[in-house]
């Protein structure tokens, strides 16, 4: 029976470009005779509350491999693919996590302190380890004797993703999110012409040294991302002066508004409008049956952990950033 490699991935930019980053190094080690050629390679995405069953991701042959980026199931799933891939489970994550969670012998690279694609990045398919590297650069991204060695398209997800905000980075960040061609949810691949046909965007991206038409492509995303920067900021100003909500959740002064997220152009408004005595702010909105919540801080409030209120109702995320779904509506 043939292997099959799972990727599973958050539904995102981060998660996306990660999920690409563990494909291309899947299709390099084929390249050197290292992965057999009738593998097959299986893209799931995947967000909080909207999981897989279980049952689709076990293995079915003993050189099955699963890969989890930017992503983490609850701790009895967790455990149980842990238990039934062993040392073919690689799990690739920065968000913060219960320490049960953390604590599970499951090869990877678990940092809170870069994205998950600079992590997949780094990730060596072959030793199953970080490359030598990693460590130096988690961390240093500004250092300008390492920063080269990272895409450019990695970097602006990166500090965007870990709300390291400047406008070039943000415009591309936002840029991808349009490009459904970067998408790689629901692709099975069964051979690997057809896996280098859906991942050639990226690889233009991942190594721009060996596509002469590499910058070309990031100035239009950055050109097409600015204009989307420009756009919300001017619909921020609207939103902040018409379409805040304010009230409490978790015991926290709230300011709502009925969007799909606190972009940086809205979390600016935001702060410059409303008063310091706010505590979060909270993006909501309706999807299907369920309420859907991204949280965001004010940058003056450190204490608040966005993490830990999502963890609350099935969700997750970062310290400064998270997300839940809810069948109630919360304010």
């Amino acid at each position: 029976m043939r292997a099959t490699f799972q990727i599973v991935h958050h539904n995102d930019q981060d998660g996306w470009c990660a999920a690409a980053a563990i494909g291309l190094k899947i299709d390099e080690a084929f390249r050197r005779g290292l992965v057999p050629s009738d593998t097959i390679i299986r893209f799931i995405e995947t967000d909080y509350g909207k999981e897989p069953p279980i049952e689709k991701l076990l293995p079915r042959t003993p050189h099955d491999r699963l890969y989890l980026v930017d992503f983490s199931f609850k701790f009895p799933i967790m455990r149980d693919l842990a238990s039934a891939y062993g040392k073919n489970f690689v799990w690739i994550d920065h968000h913060m996590l219960s320490p049960e969670i953390i604590e599970l012998p499951i090869p990877g690279i678990r940092d809170e302190q870069a994205s998950a694609c600079l992590l997949a990045f780094f990730w060596d398919i072959v030793r199953s380890a970080p490359q030598p590297l990693a460590s130096q650069v988690i961390g240093n991204q500004e250092d300008p004797e390492i920063t080269p060695v990272i895409p450019p398209i990695v970097q602006a997800i990166d500090k965007s993703d870990m709300g390291r905000f400047d406008i070039e980075n943000y415009s591309i960040w936002r840029a991808i999110e349009f490009f459904d061609f970067l998408r790689l949810d629901g692709r099975e691949a069964k051979d690997f012409v057809t896996l280098r046909d859906w991942l050639i965007n990226w690889a233009v991206f991942f190594e721009p040294q060996k596509h002469k038409n590499a910058h070309n492509a990031i100035r239009e995303l950055y050109s097409f991302g600015t204009r989307i920067f420009n756009w919300e900021r001017r619909e921020a100003k609207k939103l902040v002066s018409d379409g805040v909500v304010m009230g409490v959740l978790e015991g926290l002064r709230v300011a709502g508004i009925n969007v799909r997220r606190i972009s940086w152009p809205l979390q600016m408004a935001l702060e410059a409008e409303l008063p310091t005595a706010t505590e979060l702010y909270v993006a909501y909105w309706r999807d299907g049956e369920d309420w859907r919540y991204a949280l965001r801080r004010p940058h003056w409030n450190q204490r608040v952990l966005c993490h830990e209120i999502a963890q609350k109702f099935g969700g997750g995320g970062h310290p400064g950033a998270a997300g839940f779904r809810s069948k109630k509506f919360l304010f």
